[in-house]
């Protein structure tokens, strides 16, 4: 039986590139419209605009380079941690996990979790959020797993572990990753049937996390 002390499954993490992915598709459509002003809209109206898109678009584009390779899941015989360089973000007891569930969503940590009030306005919200955030979603994450060429597309791509308020996204992005992670749960947690496990729809969204002081990276 494998000592994952030893010889622990670490799972480089990829979640945190989505957001940043679809904003630095926002900043093209951010230029053309000002320059070309399709609907001629006046300038203060576009000035608005700007600050509202194309500002926040450059400050989440920035993040896909300042934590690049500085992320990664460490599933060992007691724990699963998230770290973020080599420091412990997160960290989950196996013996105090509460679920396990498949999803398609990027959320990783709990600082993300959007506010009450945007659940208040979902029945109105949703139709936007399925188009403008989900279906990218879906699209980036089907291009990302091509290219990186190792595994077939999933649209249940990640395992989610619950323990109580606290959660961890695992995302493998290669086959063998994924075969290890089925082993890893049926070895330590063999009450989860983490390949048929009930499905976690994160349908509003989320926000941008607090992990980390962005003046700091």
């Amino acid at each position: 039986m494998r000592d994952y002390d030893k010889n622990p499954i670490i799972i480089k993490d990829y979640n945190y590139i989505f957001m940043p992915l679809y904003s630095i598709f926002i900043i093209p459509l951010c230029i053309f419209v000002i320059i070309v002003n399709p609907g001629n809209v006046n300038h203060a109206t576009l000035a608005i605009c700007f600050c509202f898109c194309f500002i926040p678009a450059i400050d989440k584009a920035n993040m896909l380079f300042a934590l690049k390779n500085k992320r990664k899941i460490i599933l060992s015989n007691k724990t699963i941690k998230f770290m973020h360089e080599d420091k412990v973000a997160e960290e989950i007891h196996l013996v105090r996990i509460t679920d396990i569930r498949r999803t398609h969503s990027d959320i990783y940590h709990k600082s993300q979790e959007p506010p009450f009030i945007s659940r208040i306005f979902l029945p109105i919200t949703f139709p936007l959020i399925l188009t403008l955030w989900h279906l990218p979603l879906i699209m980036m994450k089907f291009i990302f797993l091509l290219l990186r060429g190792d595994i077939g597309y999933r649209f249940l791509s990640s395992f989610i572990v619950f323990s109580n308020n606290k959660f961890i996204n695992i995302f493998p992005t290669t086959e063998k990753e994924y075969k290890d992670i089925i082993v890893y749960f049926r070895t330590k947690k063999p009450a989860f049937d983490v390949e048929n496990a009930k499905i976690f729809w994160n349908i509003i969204g989320h926000k941008d996390e607090k992990i980390i002081d962005k003046r700091s990276i």
